[in-house]
């Protein structure tokens, strides 16, 4: 038994008023009674009498025959039991899913005492579950509170007071829930979400502190009716995750500056996980190699990348478990589903558990196709260089002695002449002005080989082989019927080939003359021209069946400049040479096999 009366609410009807009079003063003496008939009075002493449990006579015009459950109290519903006349007893029995705990019919006042007693039993324990639950209420970490869905906030714990900024619940209750939403529209969001769902969980808001700072809240909330004035409330449980989250954008931000960082560099990385067979690649990793940022590749799958003259190197070294694979330094080649094949360079090791299992193994990749490029293209210039420093060389040698001579003889003839202009005056001028022929000629050669240079930056095209070739023959059409030249053409191998036109038609062009020109004389020349294809480059293949060259005897010196083997027939030995820079300036190499009476053969190896 408690230490104080059992406060019981009796609730009464209007026709049966003094039926409750009687009812109370017979049965309920033992209790601290309280007696209402109306839904004003009913809310008054609710909050003012407090009670324990609620008995009520139960007509059909009572105030809450339409719904018991709403004068059951709240947050706690009180126990509830109905005094109910005979004729309504059916409709009652439907009522105990509806909120009523018990029932006495009017005319069996016997098990009214007992009824009661039961009910103040429940009574008790629901009043120690709400001091339990109070306490942990006003104690718990976790922030609680309640407030209406128009903004009022009504009650809360010290938690939820702490995490704002307040001293105490006391401090913030009353205030407007809408004042504390950094963003104002957030907090329509929010109950609009509410309102379709009716609860949410792991909602995540901002709210502001007391002093204007930010807070991240974590939350689970739920919407219901307040049962004595059906105000629509909402109710939550939140935690801070303020430090989560700021250690979640420290986390994003490093990953962002890591993400960059291995872009720039051309980097990435992979993880594989031993217990969990689960491969992670870095944005990095699959921009290497080429895949969509979203999928996820088994390391099955990633094999599928390497290049198969690499692959078994790949999985012993990198991909295979300790024992075979090797901590360190490993280069492949890496082929994408955009056909492009990277030079990558990977550093992997292990991590291992306290028995020395294998926990995970995880490199660093590196495309270093860039890099490498650039490494052949500097020494692709600096071979350039040191080339076109031995044409300079060759070129201040063609001015030291090429020139030397004619400029000698105009001097000696001038001064010769200004001696003595009489007789002999029209030989020595015929004899000057063949000196200033030869200048000239060597001087417009000069020009030419410089003007070559100048193309370099020229519009590069594509070029079809057959068309090339019709272009020449038509230029010097008459000297090929002149000596019945034959053509054989095989372009099959490669039909064209990106190249400046004015560099390779030259280059065929001279060919084709110096064929001609160094024929046999009983037989007619023929010039077969071909074309191979392979990946990285095109083969021009130039033979003709000529009178071919002594290469044990010239051949260090076949493309050089005013070289000539063959002083029978007119020549300056330009021909060769500027075959030779031109094939050059196109980035290609030009090699030649020959014997006497055999005719010669041409190569040419052009990048693509």
């Amino acid at each position: 038994m408690t230490d104080h009366k059992l406060k019981i609410l009796y609730i009464g009807s209007s026709s049966a008023h003094l039926q409750g009079n009687t009812i109370l003063n017979n049965d309920l003496a033992a209790y601290d009674v309280s007696f209402v008939n109306n839904h004003i009075a009913f809310s008054a002493r609710l909050t003012e009498f407090q009670p324990d449990l609620l008995v009520a006579e139960y007509s059909s015009d009572a105030f809450y025959a339409g719904n018991p459950d709403g004068i059951k109290g709240y947050p706690f519903p009180l126990p509830l039991l109905l005094i109910v006349p005979e004729d309504l007893e059916d409709e009652v029995i439907v009522l105990l899913d509806n909120g009523v705990d018990d029932y006495v019919l009017r005319n069996n006042r016997k098990r009214l005492a007992k009824a009661i007693a039961n009910l103040a039993a429940k009574s008790r324990l629901q009043k120690g579950g709400e001091q339990r639950y109070r306490y942990l209420f006003d104690q718990n970490l976790s922030g609680f509170y309640t407030s209406s869905v128009k903004g009022l906030l009504l009650d809360c714990n010290l938690a939820f007071a702490t995490m704002l900024g307040y001293n105490s619940p006391e401090e913030i209750i009353g205030k407007q829930v809408i004042d504390m939403y950094q963003v104002s529209s957030d907090r329509q969001e929010f109950i609009d979400e509410l309102i379709k769902h009716k609860k949410l969980s792991n909602y995540q808001s901002t709210l502001l502190r007391k002093d204007g700072s930010s807070i991240h809240l974590l939350e689970n909330i739920y919407l219901f009716n307040d049962p004595l004035t059906s105000e629509a409330l909402c109710q939550g449980v939140m935690i801070d995750i303020t430090e989560y989250i700021s250690t979640k954008e420290k986390v994003a931000r490093a990953r962002s500056l890591l993400s960059e960082a291995q872009k720039l560099a051309k980097m990435g990385n992979w993880n594989y996980n031993m217990r969990k067979q689960e491969l992670t690649l870095s944005t990095g990793m699959r921009d290497i190699l080429g895949i969509n940022h979203k999928n996820n590749i088994t390391v099955e799958e990633l094999k599928t990348f390497i290049h198969p003259d690499d692959i078994q190197m790949v999985i012993e070294n990198i991909l295979g478990l300790p024992g075979t694979a090797i901590k360190g330094e490993n280069n492949f080649r890496i082929c994408r589903p955009d056909q492009r094949v990277i030079k990558a360079a990977s550093v992997n090791t292990f991590d291992y558990d306290e028995q020395g299992n294998v926990l995970r193994f995880y490199g660093v990749v590196q495309d270093r196709s860039a890099l490498l490029a650039a490494e052949e293209a500097r020494d692709q210039i600096t071979a350039e260089l040191i080339s076109r420093n031995k044409a300079l060389e060759q070129f201040t040698y063609v001015i030291s002695h090429n020139l030397r001579a004619p400029v000698a003889n105009i001097r000696a003839l001038t001064e010769i002449l200004d001696m003595d202009l009489e007789g002999r005056s029209k030989d020595l001028i015929e004899k000057m002005g063949a000196s200033v022929q030869n200048l000239d000629t060597i001087i417009t050669d000069l020009n030419q080989i410089l003007q070559i240079k100048q193309l370099h930056n020229a519009v590069k095209e594509k070029i079809q082989f057959e068309d090339l070739m019709r272009s020449i023959r038509l230029s010097i059409k008459n000297l090929i019927e002149a000596e019945q030249v034959t053509f054989e053409h095989n372009f099959n191998g490669a039909s064209a080939m990106i190249a400046i036109r004015g560099y390779l038609y030259s280059i065929l062009y001279n060919l084709t003359l110096n064929s001609i020109k160094y024929r046999k004389k009983d037989i007619n020349p023929v010039i077969k021209i071909s074309t191979v294809q392979h990946p990285d480059y095109i083969i021009l293949s130039f033979q003709d069946n000529g009178k071919g060259i002594d290469l044990v005897k010239n051949g260090d010196k076949l493309f050089g400049l005013y070289k000539r083997f063959d002083t029978s027939i007119d020549g300056k030995g330009m021909g060769l040479f500027m075959v030779k820079t031109q094939v050059e300036e196109l980035g290609g190499t030009i090699s030649a096999s020959s014997s006497l009476g055999e005719g010669t053969i041409f190569t040419m190896h052009f990048p693509l």
